[in-house]
């Protein structure tokens, strides 16, 4: 990618993250950037189409950094679970509750569009990983890896209907996240899963 591109698209991210889509002007933006507005404009041809970008960016590189970690065979299948979670901690801390709510309200189309595009990629690497963990004796072999995947693919977009659930406002993302991944895996694990989890100090995710 080109570097210029790079810069704006992360300056966006940042100023997005931290005061909402609506607030932050490509004034601002170039600004930040320390390039001039009319630069910006070169590069991107509107602020719809800058948005849209951004999200892109960001949802490829996570979606990337997960199929290398779905990839990597020095993982077994339960550590691979732990480093996807991670990265979905990550990708939180990165794009805050209140972008995703802007961009329902603002542009619902860019999410759809990007949501469909990926999803389904994802969705093959996590059967993927339950697949391999079945066959190495982690996990369960009752398991339905189709299923399961779709769960665990809800699992990770808890953090878009947090507004929803009130009776949790005392505890962080983090802490429900890290709930759900020990819940889940105790649910998927074999006898032979179990025993690794012993190993695992859940306390230092």
């Amino acid at each position: 990618m080109d570097e210029k591109k790079e810069k704006i698209l992360l300056v966006a991210r940042n100023l997005f993250g931290q005061y909402g889509l609506r607030s932050v002007t490509m004034d601002e933006i170039a600004v930040e950037a320390g390039m001039s507005k009319k630069t910006i404009y070169q590069v991107f041809k509107d602020k719809k189409s800058l948005i849209k970008e951004v999200i892109n960016y960001e949802i490829e590189r996570m979606r990337t950094r997960i199929l290398e970690t779905i990839k990597n065979k020095s993982l077994n299948p339960i550590e691979r679970t732990i480093e996807i979670h991670k990265l979905i901690i990550q990708m939180q801390r990165n794009y805050p509750p209140q972008l995703e709510r802007d961009l329902q309200r603002l542009y619902p189309d860019i999410i759809e569009e990007i949501q469909l595009r990926v999803m389904e990629q994802m969705r093959q690497a996590i059967i993927s990983n339950l697949k391999n963990g079945i066959a190495q004796g982690y996990f369960r072999d009752d398991l339905n890896p189709e299923i399961i995947a779709g769960f665990q693919l809800v699992r990770s977009q808890f953090y878009r209907f947090r507004h929803q659930m009130p009776f949790l406002s005392d505890y962080s993302n983090e802490e429900i996240v890290k709930e759900l991944l020990k819940y889940h895996l105790h649910g998927i694990c074999s006898n032979k899963g179990l025993e690794f989890l012993q190993t695992i100090n859940f306390d230092m995710l």
